[in-house]
């Protein structure tokens, strides 16, 4: 299938032809055209799908722990990952890189209040980052 549209949002579109003749004398035309076809403006991101240099946290809101998954570029990265929450004030409130099992840890914030913080998660030269929100 060959693309033929880039760039275009998502709507309804209309296809329309025009045909122009010269001047005809005693000529007798008949034209029709009739087409369907499909176009694709745009497409869902499936959030369950992990790509390298994604940063998964499940769920959020939380109460009182969450879900880190950092997925890198490669094995090398695991061993270069660094994970730390910080809140709204930018004072890092918990350094989770020593818990980091297979790209995974789950922090329990049963000692901090409610509110936003933020997961910076720094994989070889990459630094991803995710608000999440603890509610009580």
């Amino acid at each position: 299938m060959k693309r033929i549209a880039h760039g275009l949002r998502a709507g309804m579109f209309f296809l329309f032809c025009a045909a122009s003749f010269a001047q005809m004398a005693s000529a007798t035309v008949s034209w029709s055209w009739s087409n369907s076809f499909n176009l694709t403006t745009a497409v869902e991101h499936n959030h369950n799908v992990l790509h390298a240099g994604d940063l998964i946290v499940a769920p959020n809101p939380f109460n009182p722990a969450v879900t880190i998954i950092v997925n890198g570029n490669g094995a090398e990265t695991l061993r270069a990952t660094s994970l730390r929450v910080y809140n709204t004030n930018g004072r890092m409130v918990a350094d989770l890189t020593s818990g980091v099992i297979n790209n995974r840890v789950t922090w329990d914030a049963g000692t901090h209040p409610s509110g936003v913080y933020v997961v910076r998660a720094m994989t070889g030269g990459n630094i991803l980052t995710k608000r999440i929100t603890l509610l009580r």
